[in-house]
């Protein structure tokens, strides 16, 4: 048993950046929590070095020069536009000023770095994205339990504010190391959610279950006697004998 912390599933999120410095022009989606379509316009990016590079390609498609028509295409994708950008670039025979910056999934805006008219450069991230529909808890262990925990095991959730329900997991993922300032071991779970009633940073109870062991003697930890660098037991021989007897203590 531990208690754990919603948190988006980064398999299912994505990044938005640019590869040009730029301003935005327009802004489509102002608002963290927005949910977004694939391929739903995000924003309109203003680049000059995007309208330069648009212009040597139609000149290098005048030229009739197929080597160079074909770097100055490759410099395009490079920069970020898509084939289809390109094509209609080329149909159109003028470079757009505005370029569509478009969303590469379906999800919920998590992060809106930006706003409209702000100047950008490609190490800005926009836009974050994430679907919901699964989510990561992220737990931690304490260090004497930590060879307890496996991936693919089962694990439950419950949260305090929806009390008697629960959710079915599994661990996806058991972190290598072990934290030096609590001593414990970090360990995802992964819970479907598809009516996103789990929310990123709710708080959970959670319960690991581990692998059973087998051919172990079971005992009350009362009947343990620890004394100094030894652990023993004492045993019942029957018609009021009793002796001590030397253990090794495993899981608690």
């Amino acid at each position: 048993d531990t208690i754990g912390f919603i948190m988006p599933d980064d398999d299912a999120t994505s990044h938005v950046h640019v590869r040009v410095a730029g301003w935005i022009e327009k802004l489509y989606f102002k608002t963290e929590g927005e949910r977004v379509k694939k391929d739903d316009l995000l924003f309109q990016i203003y680049s000059p070095e995007l309208v330069n590079a648009q212009v040597e390609y139609l000149q290098a498609l005048t030229l009739t020069q197929k080597a160079l028509a074909a770097a100055a295409r490759e410099r395009l994708i490079a920069l970020g536009m898509t084939d289809r950008q390109i094509n209609r670039l080329r149909k159109r025979g003028k470079p757009d000023q505005l370029v569509d910056i478009r969303a590469p999934q379906d999800g919920v805006i998590i992060k809106l770095n930006v706003g409209e008219g702000m100047f950008i450069k490609p190490d800005t991230t926009v836009v974050s994205l994430t679907d919901l529909s699964t989510i990561w808890a992220m737990v931690e262990v304490y260090e004497d339990q930590s060879e307890w925990v496996a991936e693919g095991q089962k694990a439950v959730m419950r949260l305090p504010y929806l009390p008697g329900r629960v959710w079915e997991g599994v661990i996806d993922y058991v972190y290598p190391t072990i934290d030096p300032k609590s001593r414990t071991l970090r360990v995802r779970l992964k819970f479907d959610n598809p009516g996103e009633e789990l929310k990123p940073n709710m708080y959970a109870e959670t319960t690991v279950y581990g692998t059973p062991k087998g051919a172990v003697l079971n005992i009350p930890v009362e009947a343990l006697i620890r004394s100094g660098k030894s652990e023993r037991v004492i045993l019942a021989l029957g018609e009021g004998r009793f002796r001590p007897a030397r253990v090794v203590s495993g899981m608690e």
